[in-house]
């Protein structure tokens, strides 16, 4: 793929990384749990604390990078399907983590996952321990999530950067189906948490994580540097995407960021001279066409 890469006067966040002293935790954490029609007494089988448990198991230190003062906003809704009395819980858990845009007073959603597969142990008083070696049905989801959003937050600033991260959520998801974990098979339709990663990993996923890393650092983070120079950024990964979509219609990483991003382009794109846009996204991401059109004629 040949995408432009202008100079900007950007400073990667990336660089500033290096000027800070301590080291400080990667996620800020915020988690909402809602135990749905789960009796009472099974409830009462979680102990009071599990949101602060759970992030503060996430605020730790996940990488040897120093990401000074800047940390990704995730936030985490856990809903609670069932329990039983020997401490099991299934549940739905939805993230969402975003990043800074540059100069601008506003962060940009970079993914969503709504996982419906979570089956987990906790019994009452028991640690969590991080061991991304060994399988925990908690905490090992935990670890598979952390690397993923650090991942994805690394390529919207380095082409390609965040593969390392990839590559150890890849493995924890590996060791986690080895063990028989519930959610950890690829899955033959819908969401999968080992193909997702898989298709990160693919080298027929490459131009697609380039153009990611183009929309927001060309694009988006030029916005109050050049205007126009960004739109066209954003105009020309629609073209990437529009390729795509052609080849692969079925491209869940394509599917999962214009879920993420369907309203933002729509808002970004109004002042773009060429109306027909929207006519091209509605044909990449036919599920939110509705949006298009009404932004369209505005």
């Amino acid at each position: 793929m040949n995408i432009p890469q202008k100079a900007l006067v950007i400073i990667p966040v990336l660089l500033l990384m290096l000027s800070s002293g301590l080291l400080s935790e990667e996620l800020d954490v915020r988690i909402r749990v809602e135990f749905g029609d789960i009796p009472s007494s099974h409830r009462e089988m979680l102990e009071d604390d599990f949101s602060d448990k759970v992030s503060t198991y996430l605020e730790r230190r996940w990488t040897d990078i120093d990401f000074g003062n800047e940390q990704i906003p995730v936030e985490m809704n856990i809903f609670f399907r069932n329990a039983t009395s020997d401490y099991r819980y299934t549940a739905n858990i939805v993230l969402v983590s975003s990043r800074p845009i540059f100069n601008k007073d506003r962060n940009t959603g970079v993914i969503r996952v709504s996982d419906e597969n979570w089956e987990f142990s906790l019994p009452p008083g028991q640690p969590l321990i991080f061991d991304e070696y060994s399988y925990n049905s908690l905490t090992t989801l935990l670890d598979f999530y952390a690397y993923l959003i650090i991942g994805m937050d690394f390529d919207t600033y380095e082409p390609l950067g965040g593969t390392s991260f990839f590559q150890r959520a890849a493995g924890i998801a590996r060791i986690a189906q080895r063990a028989g974990g519930r959610g950890w098979d690829h899955a033959s339709t819908g969401y999968s948490r080992l193909g997702f990663v898989e298709d990160l990993l693919s080298s027929r996923n490459q131009e697609f994580r380039e153009a990611v890393f183009h929309y927001h650092y060309n694009g988006l983070d030029l916005l109050t540097v050049d205007r126009s120079r960004a739109l066209e950024s954003i105009v020309e990964t629609i073209d990437i995407f529009e390729s795509i979509r052609q080849n692969d219609p079925r491209n869940l990483l394509l599917r999962m960021f214009f879920d993420t991003k369907y309203g933002e382009i729509s808002e970004l794109l109004l002042d773009y001279p060429d109306r027909t846009v929207y006519d091209r996204l509605g044909s990449i991401d036919p599920s939110h066409r509705s949006t298009y059109e009404e932004y369209r004629i505005k």
